[in-house]
């Protein structure tokens, strides 16, 4: 009895340590671990020496590869022949054999010939058994007789196979053909990037949750080396949950990269930037179909069904070459989390060849759409991976991108890998059409039973009124069966109990249940919201989005406000011929008229009235809407030196067509740091380049970059006519405050200076614009002469006016302060000559030759 005692705490223990797995595994635990000499015993091994890793990460960077992450080294082990055989008592026998390296930061391993007879268990397992793979089965088996096994994040690996009794030990092949070792993990690879990864798990995504289950990580084998890609699952016009398998060409195009595919389901963070994301939902090995360099597509049959607990969504397509309105990208960048990219604007069918650095080769033109993502990039792991249109459905696989702008980003198009190529094996067509039925659009879905949802807009209800309820039951219910309590309502506008989105008149005040039941030919399910309905004789409208006192007109391109509580709205907003709206429903649509830019701020009274049967609410505010006085570039500032001025940047925004420096270094002259937003609260200036040609510009209030352009006008700078003159971002690594100093600039040119808030920051932000000298301005003139001083520091100013022949006619003492440093001279009544105007300030004299015509 003690040694069974012994034995329960030892598994009670394991269970708890180890990582859970399931590459359609059976579960359980190594048979091993009731041996009690199970630490001490000493297994055969294979030593196996890592490559060194800085000097493969350096190679990775010389030759531009963004995705390799583990070297492949061809071994011949034979687990039976070669491993440690002991005998579990009343059970059978188990071989254990080791593999380790020095400083690989995990393996995998790849079974050339697996069979496993029915009672037979295979486990991988680290030295500390925190990561134990199995139990592999005879359900593993497969028409190669291969198996490919995901990595374990150690430099040791031990496999074991137990054995019952009463098998035959003959049958069983495990042979290990080749060992990749990592230098590269899911864990630290590429973490570095500066680049902007939105995971799908943030609100962007929420609108993709089915599609998300489509798209996966992968891991697989090309020659020597071991690499990672994206796929998706993709559906077919029979739809029958035939595992197709999608990614990109130059990811996996022949049978032995599809052998040795490792594919990650599910890889995803359970919440926003949670950290959090698990890799223990993964599928073994892939059959090639069919591939083409032309739109860099490859289609592969996966050899292990998905099951239902991986929720696999087989995505939709489109092949009619249709411009959608906007997209969406899924994917793994750099091996990271689930991640999605945002294009708000149609993708473009890209009119000209693409020539690719990595692999030599030319795309022909139209063969790829070319999309410039608004929100979350793509990197290198992301590869293969799927564009979506509008209604979710795959128009093409990532092929790549430039280096420069992680931002944009080309798909191979599905409908040119339809068909293009006449052949079955170059072509999708073939594959996911074999019934040649001539449909050119399929939507996505799941081959699971339903899980039971729905929703309604209106829970607040006025009596006698109808509401409709829709069904948001996931992976695709075929009935429905809807129950309400009390039985106090009715069915309306030829709906009833079995109708997908019935619409319902109550009857009776007080709470009412609901209860939706779904099914299909998987299987059924029931969801029931209890006091879900509240049937009012009054009711109580609210408006999403509508502030309480202000509103940036900048914000205000198509701003949604969404109204809720009542079936019918009447709105009333003063000003429309500034604050323009447009009313859908239950959404209020505003915008700026920008030609009002230079109008300030201004005063919007709004009036919102719901209406639900005969019940009725208001809504009246009056807001605020903030105008920026110099916002665009148009609206530029006249600022003179010597001017100290304070401006907030806080309702400002960033215009279609605005320039800005390179982001290259933070703390030089003619660029700004990095930004993944690029301009996001920018203000305008201008000042006339002052005759000594020179120009100081010192910022600070908040995080602060600036930017000095010389252009003629507004309309220069907005079509790219100008000349970047310098730049600055940070003045040093510990002031976020931007300076230039002493500017060389040309007197009496026009100049923009630009100010922004680096990532958005926001505030006052006090800007001095500094030369040193005198300008005099309406020269030649008579009556009065505007004369400007400019200095660094304030102080009492001499101003005297001598004659050609040297003689003082004019003097006065003037106090020259930043803001106030123009000054008026009365000169009618000196003849039309030449003079010279000369101001003493602060130890320093300035000269400036004043001409005089009656």
């Amino acid at each position: 009895m003690k040694s069974l005692k012994v034995l329960l705490t030892i598994i009670l223990f394991f269970k708890i340590v180890f990582d859970s797995y399931s590459q359609l595994s059976i579960g359980g635990i190594p048979e091993s671990l009731s041996l009690s000499n199970f630490k001490n015993t000493i297994l055969p091994e294979t030593f196996i020496k890592m490559p060194n890793i800085d000097s493969l990460i350096n190679d990775d960077i010389k030759k531009g590869i963004t995705n390799r992450i583990g070297i492949i080294f061809d071994v011949d082990i034979d687990i039976i022949k070669d491993g440690q055989k002991e005998e579990i008592p009343s059970k059978g026998f188990i071989w254990r054999y080791k593999i380790y390296s020095d400083s690989a930061l995990a393996i995998s391993t790849f079974f050339k010939e697996f069979y496993i007879p029915a009672g037979g268990k295979l486990f991988l397992y680290d030295a500390s058994l925190k990561q134990i793979y199995g139990a592999f089965s005879n359900l593993n088996n497969n028409s190669r007789n291969n198996l490919s096994i995901a990595s374990i994040e150690s430099n040791t690996i031990i496999i074991e196979y137990f054995q019952p009794y009463n098998v035959d030990i003959d049958s069983v092949k495990l042979k290990i053909g080749w060992v990749s070792l990592k230098y590269k993990t899911l864990r630290n690879y590429l973490k570095s990037t500066q680049n902007e990864i939105i995971d799908i798990n943030c609100p962007q995504g929420s609108n993709w949750q089915n599609q998300k289950h489509a798209v996966c990580y992968v891991e697989f084998k090309i020659n020597k080396d071991s690499y990672i890609c994206t796929g998706f699952l993709i559906n077919n016009v029979r739809e029958d949950g035939t595992p197709y398998f999608m990614t990109a060409n130059h990811c996996i195009n022949n049978e032995e990269s599809a052998n040795s595919l490792v594919v990650y389901f599910n890889y995803e963070n359970s919440s926003c930037n949670s950290n959090d994301a698990n890799k223990n939902q993964t599928l073994s090995g892939a059959s090639l179909k069919a591939t083409n360099i032309y739109s860099d597509f490859t289609l592969l049959l996966l050899t292990e069904q998905p099951p239902i607990y991986y929720f696999p969504y087989y995505l939709g397509w489109d092949v009619t070459s249709r411009r959608p309105n906007n997209a969406v990208g899924i994917h793994h960048p750099s091996g990271k989390p689930k991640a999605i990219s945002i294009e708000n604007d149609k993708p473009r069918s890209y009119p000209y060849k693409l020539y690719w650095e990595s692999s030599n080769y030319y795309s022909e033109a139209n063969t790829h759409w070319q999309v410039t993502f608004d929100e979350g990039t793509t990197e290198g792991g992301s590869s293969g991976s799927p564009l979506l249109d509008e209604y979710g459905r795959a128009i093409g696989q990532l092929h790549g991108g430039p280096a420069t702008n992680p931002y944009v980003a080309y798909y191979g198009k599905i409908s040119v890998s339809w068909n293009y190529d006449t052949l079955p094996y170059k072509q999708l067509k073939f594959w996911l059409d074999p019934d040649k039925t001539g449909k050119t659009v399929l939507n996505g879905r799941y081959f699971i039973k339903p899980k039971a949802n729905f929703y309604t807009n209106l829970t607040n209800v006025c009596l006698n009124s109808s509401i409709k309820l829709y069904d948001s039951s996931l992976y695709n219910p075929s009935q429905w069966q809807w129950s309400i309590f009390p039985q106090t309502y009715s069915f309306i506008e030829n709906t009833n109990s079995t109708s997908q989105n019935p619409v319902v008149v109550f009857h009776d005040t007080g709470y009412y249940n609901i209860t939706l039941s779904v099914s299909n030919e998987y299987g059924s399910d029931t969801k029931t919201k209890e006091r879900y309905i509240k049937v009012n004789n009054s009711i109580y409208i609210t408006a999403q989005n509508l502030p309480d006192s202000f509103f940036c007109a900048c914000d205000l391109k198509n701003y949604k406000i969404i109204l809720n509580g009542a079936q019918e709205y009447l709105v009333n907003i003063d000003n429309y011929e500034k604050l323009k709206y447009d009313i859908n429903e239950d959404t209020i649509l505003l915008n700026f008229n920008k030609e009002f830019s230079n109008s300030g701020d201004f005063i919007a009274n709004f009036n919102i009235i719901g209406k639900f049967g005969e019940c009725t609410d208001t809504i009246s505010k009056k807001l605020k809407i903030v105008v920026p006085p110099n916002d665009d570039m148009k609206q530029a500032i006249l600022l003179y030196p010597g001017s100290k001025v304070i401006y907030s940047n806080f309702c400002a925004s960033a215009e279609e067509y605005e320039p800005h420096p390179p982001m290259i270094n933070c703390y030089g002259y003619r660029s700004w740091c990095y930004d993944p937003s690029n301009i996001s609260r920018s203000i305008w200036f201008k000042f006339l380049g002052p005759s000594n040609g020179k120009i100081t510009v010192n910022t600070s209030g908040i995080d602060t970059r600036i930017a000095i352009y010389q252009a003629n006008d507004a309309d220069d700078l907005i079509n790219g006519k100008y000349l970047l003159v310098a730049a600055n971002d940070n003045t040093s690594i510990y002031n976020k405050n931007s300076s230039l100093n002493d500017i060389e600039i040309t007197p009496g040119k026009n100049y923009f200076l630009q100010v922004d808030g680096y990532k958005g920051d926001y505030g006052n932000i006090e800007i001095e614009l500094l030369s040193e000298g005198i300008e005099i301005f309406r020269n030649p003139v008579s009556g009065f002469v505007n004369l400007l001083i400019s200095d660094f520091n304030e102080g009492d100013a001499k101003i005297e006016v001598f004659n050609i022949a040297g003689v003082l006619i004019y003097n006065k003492i003037v106090n020259v302060k930043f803001n106030k440093n123009l000054f008026q001279l009365d000169i009618k009544n000196l003849n039309e000559g030449i003079y010279i105007v000369r101001v003493s300030l602060n130890n320093k004299i300035y000269n400036k030759k004043l001409v005089i015509k009656h």
